[in-house]
């Protein structure tokens, strides 16, 4: 897990990063909603992630539409990260954020890679489309809530894939919206195959 020589971020952005359009060309990070489905930061792996990709946006207001296609990095311990042409994310969102009161985020996500194998061990590569939504918001008595899902269809080598995940989330500030002492309960589901040998593969992939 240790990596000598890094460049971690590297890339040309152009446009207006406030309101209109821009975009992002070079090594960056990527990531969706919660961060569930495809992050950057280092919560769930030791180095964090960045991809090489190419990224257009357009805000206004509280509108935001991102799309994207790019590369994970491959950490290597010696020598600069390169790409790794095998896994390709691809996605497009649009963020309607009302400030104080939620967030709704509707998205689109894309993986391709290679070598994989299903769950009998076969080879092959994958290819899978994951529509999914975000949703924040708030409720009375200084509740608030968060809910996430998200399905996905193609196949993992020859098996056709039917998958399907999701994160509820409900939280309470006892001192009021202001304070930052909050406390929350959540629960999260992702499915699984039941049977390895019925020819459709139904875990559920987190991608990146």
């Amino acid at each position: 897990l240790r990596n000598r020589v890094d460049i971690r971020l590297g890339y040309a952005e152009f446009g207006h990063s406030e309101v209109g359009w821009a975009g992002r060309l070079g090594r960056q990070e990527l990531s969706i909603g919660d961060e569930r489905l495809v992050a950057a930061d280092n919560e769930w792996d030791v180095l964090g992630q960045s991809f090489d990709a190419v990224s257009l946006d357009w805000r206004r207001a509280e509108f935001h539409l991102w799309a994207f296609t790019g590369f994970r990095v491959e950490p290597r311990r010696r020598r600069p990260d390169p790409f790794d042409t095998a896994n390709r994310i691809s996605g497009v969102t649009f963020a309607w954020d009302r400030g104080g009161s939620g967030l709704v985020q509707p998205y689109l996500l894309w993986k391709r890679g290679g070598e994989t194998f299903d769950l009998q061990g076969h080879a092959g590569h994958r290819d899978v489309v994951v529509p999914g939504i975000l949703v924040h918001g708030v409720l009375p008595a200084a509740f608030d809530y968060s809910v996430e899902m998200a399905m996905e269809r193609g196949h993992v080598a020859d098996e056709p894939m039917h998958a399907w995940a999701g994160h509820w989330e409900l939280g309470w500030r006892p001192f009021g919206p202001d304070t930052g002492v909050r406390v929350d309960a959540e629960y999260n589901y992702a499915s699984g195959d039941r049977d390895c040998a019925d020819g459709r593969h139904g875990t559920f992939d987190d991608l990146y």
